[in-house]
Formats: C-alpha cells, structure tokens, sequence
C-alpha cells in the first residue's frame, strides 16, 4: 500500500544547508510500496529522511533531531498522515550500548543493596534488589534473542523485525551497513513481508542488493537534480558487474 503518496519541499531562494540540495522545489512521487533513493554522500538522500521523519512525526530510537521542523512540506496521503518509525545503524549501535548501559547499571545496584543490606533480612534484600531485577528480566525477554549474543548483523534483523507492525511507513538508512550479502537477501525478504502487511518503505542506499528490489521506484540524487532511473542504468551497478566479470581488467593497472 501507498501511504505517502508524495511530497514536495518548498524553500524561497536559501542558500543554507539543506536547501541547496536537489530534492527542494521538486515534486517526489511514490509510485510503488518501495522507493529507493541512491546517490553519492552528500547527495541529500540521508538527509531527505530525517526531513520526512521529523515532519511526519515518525519514531526514532534515542534522540530526535527537530533541525528540520520548520521546513515546508507538502504531503499527499492515501487515508491520512501514516504512522511508521526510521532506522539507521547507527541508532541500532547507539541502542544496543544503551541496553548495555543499563543492565550494567542494575547489576551494579544489586550489589551495591547485598552490601547496604547485610545486616537486614533476605526478604528486605528481596524487595531491594526487585525492581532491578526487573528491569535485567525485561531487557533478556525485549527480543525473540539476545541481541548481544547475535552477531551484528543478525541482531539488526531480530530487532528491526520486533519493530515491524502493519501499514506503517518505514524509512531505512543506508539499511545494508551492518550486513553480510547473506542478511541483505534476508532484509529483502522482511521488507516483502511488509509490503504483503500493507507497509511502505523508502530506503537510502548504497547496495547493489537492495537496489534490486522487485518493482521499486528508484531516484537518483546528484547535482543534476533528483531523477528516477532503473536498476539496469545505475553507473555503480554496471560498474560492479564489470568488476565481478573481469577483476584483472581493474587491478593490473594497480598492482603492475
């Protein structure tokens, strides 16, 4: 389903970041449940999202970023303004320390009440120690596996997973960082998933892989402006293809 129908950012003549970059005074159609958007960095695709996230109001793990509130946003919607929620790695690592954080921090109080409560009795040691407890119990049961205990990338789709719910927009950046060729494929498969639930997504990547989704409208940011394009044009996957094809073309002009 198409939630977010498309969008146009409008600014008056500012030169200032982020109004210089190529999206601004463009109208963007989302055409398909999956949009991609590719460039080089400092393209603006990043930044696109984090202005959709902060005008749309969708979740955010940690702290939200509200630079771009006061940017004019017109937004065409199927129904109404969709719920849904952006995901980067970086915001999974930043979550991941936090929980870290605070399982240390309760371990820490329990031992600190054996030591206060020496002299009391087991059952005042008891109701001391439980409120910790409880939050070590809810941590370890928070996810389907121990997320520390996953490697990395797996850990990323256990929790990005936990987080899916029907007919949301879902706004992914750079998705792919974390992961092997092995878990982007399993990424693909979440995101079907979440489009056969009614979900949308709009993805910022740099991944051959991700590039290939099934039916994706994919748009090309640079200079030139924002341009929708097809996986068979993208200059980095044709490149790549090259590469895997004739590697000794690439590298004896390298390692002569």
């Amino acid at each position: 389903m198409i939630l977010l129908k498309s969008i146009h950012l409008k600014h008056q003549g500012e030169k200032a970041y982020p109004y210089h970059l190529p999206f601004f005074n463009q109208d963007i159609l989302f055409k398909s449940p999956v949009t991609l958007l590719i460039g080089d960095n400092g393209s603006g695709k990043s930044t696109l999202l984090e202005i959709l996230r902060a005008k749309l109001n969708l979740f955010k793990i940690g702290q939200k970023d509200e630079a771009f509130l006061n940017i004019n946003l017109k937004a065409s919607y199927h129904l109404h303004k969709p719920r849904g929620f952006y995901f980067s790695s970086e915001d999974f690592t930043t979550y991941i320390d936090n929980l870290e954080k605070e399982k240390a921090w309760s371990k820490q109080e329990i031992k600190n009440i054996e030591d206060q409560y020496k002299n009391r009795s087991d059952y005042a040691k008891s109701l001391a120690k439980m409120p910790h407890n409880r939050t070590l119990h809810e941590i370890d049961h928070l996810h389907d596996r121990n997320l520390n205990e996953s490697s990395h990338g797996e850990a990323y789709l256990s929790f990005f997973k936990s987080r899916m719910r029907d007919h949301e927009l879902i706004l992914l950046d750079e998705p792919e960082t974390p992961l092997s060729f092995e878990n982007q494929l399993a990424l693909l498969y979440i995101i079907k998933e979440g489009v056969e639930k009614g979900s949308q997504f709009i993805i910022a990547t740099h991944s051959p892989v991700m590039m290939a989704y099934p039916q994706a409208t994919i748009y090309q940011l640079s200079s030139d402006g924002l341009i929708e394009t097809s996986y068979e044009k993208i200059e980095q996957v044709e490149s790549l293809k090259q590469f895997l094809n004739h590697p000794d073309h690439f590298l004896r002009h390298l390692f002569k």
